[in-house]
Protein backbone atom coordinates (compact mmCIF):
# COMPACT_ATOMS: atom_id res chain seq x y z
CA UNK A 1 0.00 0.00 0.00
CA UNK A 2 1.33 3.56 -0.77
CA UNK A 3 1.79 5.74 2.17
CA UNK A 4 -1.04 8.24 1.89
CA UNK A 5 0.88 10.89 4.16
CA UNK A 6 3.99 11.68 1.44
CA UNK A 7 1.10 11.68 -1.87
CA UNK A 8 1.55 15.46 -3.22
CA UNK A 9 -1.89 16.04 -2.95
CA UNK A 10 -2.46 14.98 0.32
CA UNK A 11 0.22 17.17 2.20
CA UNK A 12 -0.51 20.21 -0.06
CA UNK A 13 -4.13 19.83 1.57
CA UNK A 14 -3.11 19.28 5.08
CA UNK A 15 -4.77 15.66 5.55
CA UNK A 16 -3.03 13.28 7.20
CA UNK A 17 -4.25 9.97 7.71
CA UNK A 18 -3.36 7.82 10.99
CA UNK A 19 -3.79 3.95 11.72
CA UNK A 20 -5.15 2.51 15.23
CA UNK A 21 -5.50 -1.27 15.57
CA UNK A 22 -8.78 -1.85 16.69
CA UNK A 23 -10.92 -4.90 17.49
CA UNK A 24 -9.12 -6.98 15.28
CA UNK A 25 -8.39 -4.66 12.62
CA UNK A 26 -6.27 -1.64 11.13
CA UNK A 27 -8.79 1.40 11.72
CA UNK A 28 -7.91 4.94 9.24
CA UNK A 29 -8.46 7.82 10.78
CA UNK A 30 -8.36 10.94 9.00
CA UNK A 31 -7.14 14.73 10.75
CA UNK A 32 -6.54 18.00 9.24
CA UNK A 33 -3.32 19.65 9.96
CA UNK A 34 -5.36 22.51 12.14
CA UNK A 35 -4.20 22.06 15.90
CA UNK A 36 -5.91 23.30 18.96
CA UNK A 37 -3.34 25.78 20.38
CA UNK A 38 -4.74 24.76 24.09
CA UNK A 39 -4.92 21.11 24.05
CA UNK A 40 -1.96 19.57 22.21
CA UNK A 41 1.13 18.93 23.03
CA UNK A 42 3.73 21.28 21.15
CA UNK A 43 5.14 21.59 18.26
CA UNK A 44 9.50 21.36 19.30
CA UNK A 45 11.76 22.29 16.35
CA UNK A 46 9.21 22.10 13.40
CA UNK A 47 8.04 18.77 13.93
CA UNK A 48 4.46 18.16 14.14
CA UNK A 49 4.20 14.78 14.23
CA UNK A 50 3.54 14.48 18.17
CA UNK A 51 1.06 16.92 18.21
CA UNK A 52 -0.27 15.26 14.65
CA UNK A 53 -0.53 12.41 16.20
CA UNK A 54 -1.83 13.69 19.43
CA UNK A 55 -4.89 14.99 17.56
CA UNK A 56 -5.31 11.67 15.49
CA UNK A 57 -5.14 9.37 18.83
CA UNK A 58 -7.57 12.27 20.57
CA UNK A 59 -10.14 11.65 17.36
CA UNK A 60 -10.47 7.77 17.93
CA UNK A 61 -10.61 7.88 21.66
CA UNK A 62 -13.38 10.50 21.33
CA UNK A 63 -11.91 13.47 22.87
CA UNK A 64 -8.59 14.98 24.17
CA UNK A 65 -10.56 14.72 27.59
CA UNK A 66 -10.05 10.44 26.77
CA UNK A 67 -6.31 11.29 26.18
CA UNK A 68 -5.95 12.02 30.17
CA UNK A 69 -4.22 9.28 32.55
CA UNK A 70 -5.05 5.65 30.62
CA UNK A 71 -2.51 2.65 30.69
CA UNK A 72 0.05 2.92 27.93
CA UNK A 73 -0.19 -0.56 27.42
CA UNK A 74 -3.26 0.21 25.74
CA UNK A 75 -1.82 2.61 23.74
CA UNK A 76 0.80 1.12 22.78
CA UNK A 77 -1.49 -1.96 20.94
CA UNK A 78 -3.49 0.42 19.42
CA UNK A 79 -0.52 2.12 18.20
CA UNK A 80 1.17 -1.31 16.72
CA UNK A 81 -1.44 -4.07 16.89
CA UNK A 82 0.88 -6.14 18.72
CA UNK A 83 0.15 -8.19 22.05
CA UNK A 84 1.64 -5.79 24.60
CA UNK A 85 3.10 -7.42 28.32
CA UNK A 86 3.64 -5.12 31.23
CA UNK A 87 5.70 -6.92 34.12
CA UNK A 88 6.34 -5.50 37.18
CA UNK A 89 9.45 -6.55 39.45
CA UNK A 90 9.50 -6.79 42.82
CA UNK A 91 13.21 -7.06 42.91
CA UNK A 92 13.19 -2.98 42.62
CA UNK A 93 11.47 -3.05 45.73
CA UNK A 94 13.68 -5.24 47.63
CA UNK A 95 16.32 -3.55 45.89
CA UNK A 96 15.30 0.12 47.45
CA UNK A 97 14.42 -1.40 51.13
CA UNK A 98 17.90 -2.50 51.21
CA UNK A 99 19.52 0.33 49.85
CA UNK A 100 17.48 2.17 52.84
CA UNK A 101 18.62 0.01 55.31
CA UNK A 102 22.20 0.36 54.06
CA UNK A 103 22.07 3.99 54.89
CA UNK A 104 20.30 3.13 58.28
CA UNK A 105 23.03 1.29 59.30
CA UNK A 106 25.95 3.51 57.70
CA UNK A 107 24.33 6.62 59.84
CA UNK A 108 23.70 4.23 63.15
CA UNK A 109 26.91 2.44 62.89
CA UNK A 110 25.79 -0.82 63.22
CA UNK A 111 27.12 -3.55 62.04
CA UNK A 112 26.01 -7.14 61.10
Amino acid sequence: MYQYNVQPEASSAGIYRFRFFHVGEWLDILIDDILPVQLCAKAVTGEYWMPLLEKAYAKYLGSYKHLEGGDPCWALYNLTGAMVLEVKSLEFEKFETLKSESKFRKSNKIKF
